[in-house]
């Protein structure tokens, strides 16, 4: 006896967009740089990552790449708060 079965699956299909407006815009993005002791600042290297809409290709926009120097200022201000953020509900 032969059995045959047949395999179905859930998985999402994407597909690249044909023309059509980009999915996000440099407007609809947060302010650029790294958010440190709860403000966005400009990273200290020159360094950037560019942002590309994966649909259109086109560029969103350029963000600073960290340095150790930008992480150590995270890990600082993340110390200095950590008390009081342990002491919220």
């Amino acid at each position: 006896m032969k059995v045959t079965t047949t395999a179905t699956t859930n998985a999402p299909t994407v597909r690249r967009g044909t023309g059509g407006s980009p999915l996000l815009t440099a407007d609809a993005l947060p302010p650029s740089g790294h958010f440190i002791a709860g403000e966005f600042r400009a990273g200290l290297g020159s360094e950037t990552q560019t942002i590309v809409d994966p649909c259109s290709e086109a560029t969103i926009c350029e963000v600073s790449q960290g340095t150790a120097d930008d992480v150590d200022a995270a890990v600082a201000a993340a110390l200095e708060a950590k008390n009081a953020w342990g002491r919220t509900l």
